[in-house]
This record gives C-alpha cells, structure tokens and sequence, in this order.
C-alpha cells in the first residue's frame, strides 16, 4: 500500500489524484491527435466534478488553465480559445484595486452627498443652486440623524460640514430651515381616492370604493 504522503503533491484537490494522474498521462502519448482528444475528454471529466450545473460550460477557459498547471506547462494540446495559458499568465498578481481616499469624517453622508455638492457648485444659476443645496442639506440632516440618533444634531451643523465639504463654495443662509424633507406636504392617498370620479357605480348607485 501506498501512502498518499508518498504520492506527488495535489495540485488541485477538488479534481482529485485521478485526474492528476490521467493529465500526466496524457503528456506521454505521441500522437498529438489522440493527445488533444484525450485532453479534452479529461476537461470534460473536470467539469462534472468541479461545476455544480453540469450543462453550464462557461468555466472552460478556467477548466484549461488547470489542466496546464497541472502539467506544469508542459503539454502540447490546444485550448478551444486558441490561446495556451502560461505560467506568467498564472502567476500573475491581480491588479491592485484602488480605493477612494475621502475624508472619513463625512462617511455618514455618503460619497454621493460629496458628487451632489460638487454638481451644486458647478451650477450658474444662483437659485436653482440654492434650491438644489437646501435638499441636500435637508437630506444630510435626516442621513446625519440615522447615523448618531442618541446625537442632536442641528442646522448649524449641516450648514458647517456643506460649507467644510465644499470649500468654502457653498455657503448656507442663517435662516434657511433644513427640515424641508421632513416638512414637506404628503398626499393623502385616502382622501384624493375618494374625490376620485366612480365610472363604474353599481346597481345601487354608490360611488364609495370598496376597501381590500
């Protein structure tokens, strides 16, 4: 008996020795088509055991790049794409993703809030500008609220943060309410369905809406 301890090392351990071992064969056989068939007869294998939707084939380029790390790069059988992987394709590092370095005081606003700000310095007209600041500022405020609810927070200090933000561009008036989100008029959903013309009345008549 042999111990798996004695066997080479697995490279892939979700295909199993096997496959290992079918891969390692396949680089010994001469004739190069029997050597593609054979190849590709062993991605198929690798498939049903790797992919948990057996008639899903989109891994396949996947599926190649294991079967030549598995022979360590050296085999010669050709991909579907036409294109055979190599090791400094393998080996390669991801590229580095790079995140945006904002001022982390104002996260709970959110790095719209930053855009939308931007977009209102940017505008020529004043009051559309002004307008448009009063909403993010009421906005900034409830936003503020749901982030710190055991803190009170008032106009002052949305006013403060917009102008910190801003650079100074944006500079709210001192009577300016921030409570326009909160405030402002909601339909009564109710009470306009009632006002609203029945076409369909009844045999008795009536123009009430039924409740659901």
């Amino acid at each position: 008996m042999q111990y798996n301890s004695k066997k080479s090392h697995l490279i892939y351990s979700e295909y199993g020795r096997h496959i290992q071992e079918m891969i390692q064969y396949a680089r010994t056989i001469e004739n190069p088509k029997e050597r593609q068939a054979y190849a590709e007869e062993i991605i198929r294998l690798m498939h049903f055991i790797d992919s948990q939707d057996k008639s899903n084939f989109d891994n396949e380029d996947k599926l190649w790049k294991h079967l030549f790390t598995i022979a360590d790069f050296d085999i010669d059988v050709m991909p579907p794409n036409g294109i055979k992987p190599t090791r400094e394709e393998m080996e390669k590092a991801p590229p580095r993703v790079e995140y945006p370095q904002k001022d982390p005081n104002y996260r709970h606003y959110g790095l719209n809030v930053e855009r939308l700000l931007e977009k209102a310095v940017a505008m020529e007209d004043d009051d559309k500008r002004e307008v448009f600041v009063n909403i993010i500022g009421s906005y900034m405020k409830m936003a503020y609220k749901n982030w710190n609810k055991e803190h009170y927070v008032n106009d002052e200090i949305i006013k403060n943060d917009i102008a910190l933000i801003s650079k100074g561009k944006l500079i709210m008036d001192e009577e300016t309410s921030l409570d326009y989100l909160s405030t402002a008029p909601r339909i009564n959903y109710k009470k306009a369905k009632k006002k609203m013309p029945n076409n369909n009345k009844g045999k008795s008549g009536s123009n009430k809406y039924r409740k659901r």
